[in-house]
């Protein structure tokens, strides 16, 4: 079974890290869906799945997938399906080229 978690377009502002959906995510199994179709010559993407080791431990990367340039197909990028823990979060972050909108999907598999 799949639920979805989030979903929505991101407008990335260069050199912010956005949350994408729950700031704080219930332990699961996640996959980050994002449409880098919009991506051009010039423009880097950060996609990633993050979560504390411990319980109240600091949140850090899990998986974690970069993209530079036009995107040739598959232009959907996805992260996991990883294990994340009570407290994780999704996160996109556009690091070079002009800030483009990103439509995105969090999925919750199983369950």
């Amino acid at each position: 079974m799949i639920s979805i978690a989030g979903s929505g377009t991101q407008a990335a502002t260069v050199g912010t890290e956005h949350t994408l959906g729950l700031a704080s995510l219930p332990t699961g199994v996640y996959e980050l869906h994002v449409d880098a179709a919009a991506m051009l010559a010039g423009d880097t993407l950060e996609l990633a799945l993050k979560e504390p080791v411990i319980a109240g431990g600091t949140v850090r990367r899990t998986a974690f997938s970069s993209s530079t340039g036009a995107i040739a197909a598959p232009e959907i990028k996805i992260v996991g399906p990883i294990t994340i823990r009570e407290g994780g979060s999704a996160s996109l972050k556009q690091t070079a080229g002009t800030g483009r909108s990103y439509p995105w999907e969090l999925r919750q598999v199983g369950g």
